[in-house]
């Protein structure tokens, strides 16, 4: 039985492409769905809007009246 080399080189290269695939994808979803945000919710002591801020800043500003709020 012979196999001829231009199947046999597209048999391996369709196993690649298969196999980088996969992994591209479980390396994504793994970037995805695993991030942690740790927010805070931020009242305006102004307009009395409430948001959400990062909780890695110390000052904020509002979005509906733009004043500057001191994160506690």
């Amino acid at each position: 039985m012979k196999i001829e080399i231009g199947l046999l080189i597209s048999a391996v290269i369709c196993i690649l492409v298969l196999v980088l695939t996969v992994n591209f994808w479980r390396e994504n979803k793994k970037m995805l769905f695993s991030r942690k945000v740790k927010a805070r919710i931020i009242k305006c002591e102004i307009c009395s809007y409430v948001y959400f801020v990062s909780s890695k800043i110390s000052y904020s500003r509002c979005p509906v009246c733009s004043s500057i709020n001191k994160i506690r």
